[in-house]
């Protein structure tokens, strides 16, 4: 399917070769096949201007179908590719309340894991509440990475840092 402008320039140029061709048998003045012929040139090379912008918009399109089904690849394979990172975050967060002193069961307390994705952009919060303090839902670490894999690597990195120094 082309431009609805290419259709009508065609229908024109058509028309003007039909009318070139009368002229021409029918002994028309030269002037008015001139007139004609002329016409028929700004037909061609507009309809070639615009075939070509339609090329181009298509070429244009067909790249950026391409690179957002590359994105979404690289997304699944690099999510296949890892372990259950979320679980080992959990875990180690655990680890470290635990060695602050919290115990499961015992007193008010809960944290949890939000993770915002963005276009080339990772937004890990993680908010821990302690409804004993009144401390509802404050957020203890945030990090923005382009980088699942190195997000999840550097919370990981950051909390058990925090346990070593708490267990010493």
């Amino acid at each position: 399917m082309s431009l609805l402008a290419i259709e009508i320039l065609n229908k024109s140029r058509n028309f003007l070769l039909r009318a070139i061709d009368y002229n021409t048998q029918n002994g028309g003045v030269l002037g008015q096949i001139n007139f004609f012929q002329n016409n028929l040139s700004e037909h061609n090379e507009a309809i070639k201007e615009l075939e070509e912008y339609e090329q181009n918009f298509k070429d244009k399109e067909f790249k950026y179908r391409t690179e957002c089904q590359n994105i979404l690849s690289i997304g699944r394979l690099e999510a296949d590719d890892m372990p259950d990172r979320l679980a080992e975050l959990e875990k180690v967060i655990l680890d470290y309340y635990l060695d602050k002193g919290y115990r499961i069961g015992v007193g008010c307390w809960d944290f949890k894991i939000q993770i915002i994705t963005k276009y080339k952009s990772k937004l890990l919060i993680v908010f821990f509440s302690d409804y004993n303090l009144r401390d509802i839902d404050g957020a203890v670490y945030i990090l923005n990475d382009n980088n699942t894999k190195d997000m999840f690597d550097r919370a990981i990195e950051y909390f058990s840092t925090r346990q070593n120094e708490v267990q010493e």
